[in-house]
């Protein structure tokens, strides 16, 4: 792959400095190779020659003696005999000096065939005895080594054979005690797992058992009274009214209490409901409200054009608003005060449901501590938080509530998440 050494010898360039000699040396060293074998003899030489030059500011370096060895090879297959010889001569003497037995040899084959391509047979024949003469001495000295290596090993056999026998046993030894680590090292991390698993299982069941708790506190709350039979009683009252005295203004009132019932009833067996059905059963409590001597109740309903046309299929908490509604009206609602009491429920459509409550009559400080006694809007709160709480759990989505009062306006904003009828929207 000479086009990737050649890319990256040359990136070895460029990241060196001025000083680093060696790494300069061996990168040209390879750009020299790289070009040789491509047959840019010209690069091959320039290259070869710009190594020697920064391997000579090391001492004794391995490739200095690489560079001249590769720098006589292009001298020679470009027929440059006297360039290759000079720097063969050279490289002798340096490899002589290091005692590189092996190089010497390589160095005397080269001159061999140089001197042959000259058809001077008496210097070529010299070099071919010179390699030989430095091979047979590689040769001997390898022999010898493996001697006194065979030599030392049968002497030292035994001995061998004894510790390979103890290595072993302690090996074993080791073995069982590393088995014995794992096993409980497994065993701690099988408890751990199986302790961490009880401790999320018990943890989710018990916010599921909470988040029941509440739905079935609220649907205990919205059926409590028994709606089934007081919605019998008031279709029987209702009937009695009708037949026996006839009073419009009382039938029309116990109709709307026996619609409120009804939606109440229906209410208990949903823990949501659309939009729409919220708004009717809304607009029915707000109907009782001004019907029980509240005749100065005025009730505005103000939706978003995005809300009309969504209102049947997007879902929230079963009768969300009705407490907030009884709360504006019970702690906004003077009997003293002649002067009409105005109710806005606004709704709007953002990335959230958005129901703002507005309550326009600011009562006296007697009617508010009045109202603050009975406590019954921090339990009304109280409940609506849970049930919010609880929603933004089941669909992972935010639910807020919170009150401001501006310009002796007290503001009730409620925002849920949308959540569409699977039926009508994916």
């Amino acid at each position: 792959q000479l086009d990737s050494a050649e890319y990256y010898g040359k990136i070895i360039l460029k990241k060196c400095l001025e000083e680093d000699y060696k790494e300069k040396a061996a990168a040209f060293n390879i750009l020299g190779v790289v070009y040789f074998e491509k047959g840019l003899f010209s690069l091959a030489e320039e290259s070869f020659k710009t190594s020697i030059n920064n391997a000579e500011q090391l001492n004794r370096s391995l490739i200095l003696s690489s560079a001249k060895g590769n720098l006589a090879n292009v001298y020679f297959k470009q027929g440059k005999y006297e360039a290759a010889k000079k720097e063969l001569h050279e490289l002798i003497a340096i490899n002589k000096a290091d005692g590189r037995k092996q190089n010497v040899s390589k160095n005397y084959i080269t001159l061999h065939k140089i001197y042959k391509e000259e058809n001077k047979l008496d210097s070529a024949l010299y070099a071919y005895e010179m390699y030989y003469l430095y091979k047979d001495s590689i040769i001997d000295e390898d022999h010898q080594a493996i001697i006194s290596e065979l030599s030392i090993k049968y002497e030292t056999k035994e001995k061998e054979q004894q510790l390979n026998l103890i290595q072993q046993e302690q090996e074993l030894a080791e073995l069982r005690l590393k088995n014995q680590k794992k096993s409980i090292i497994f065993l701690s991390i099988i408890l751990g797992l199986t302790l961490l698993s009880a401790l999320l299982f018990i943890r989710s069941q018990k916010r599921m058992n909470e988040m029941k708790q509440v739905q079935l506190r609220s649907q205990l709350a919205r059926s409590q009274f028994n709606p089934h039979f007081i919605n019998n009683a008031f279709f029987m009252l209702q009937a009695e009214v009708i037949d026996k005295f006839y009073d419009e203004n009382l039938i029309n009132r116990l109709s709307n209490v026996a619609q409120f019932s009804r939606q109440m009833l229906e209410s208990s067996f949903k823990e949501e409901w659309s939009l729409e059905e919220e708004l009717a059963f809304i607009q029915s409590y707000a109907d009782l409200q001004k019907a029980g001597n509240k005749e100065q109740l005025a009730y505005k309903l103000t939706l978003d054009a995005s809300i009309e046309e969504k209102k049947s299929s997007l879902y929230v908490p079963a009768t969300i608003c009705q407490i907030l509604i009884e709360n504006a009206i019970e702690h906004g609602y003077d009997e003293h005060n002649e002067e009409s009491f105005l109710l806005e429920c606004k709704i709007s459509l953002t990335d959230q449901i958005v129901i703002q409550i507005k309550n326009y009559i600011k009562p006296t400080l007697e009617v508010l501590h009045k109202k603050r006694d009975n406590n019954q809007e921090s339990r009304g709160l109280s409940i609506i938080k849970k049930r919010l709480e609880v929603h933004s759990k089941i669909y992972k989505k935010t639910s807020s509530i919170d009150n401001v009062i501006e310009n002796n306006v007290f503001i009730v904003t409620l925002k849920l998440p949308q959540i569409y009828d699977k039926s009508t929207h994916s």
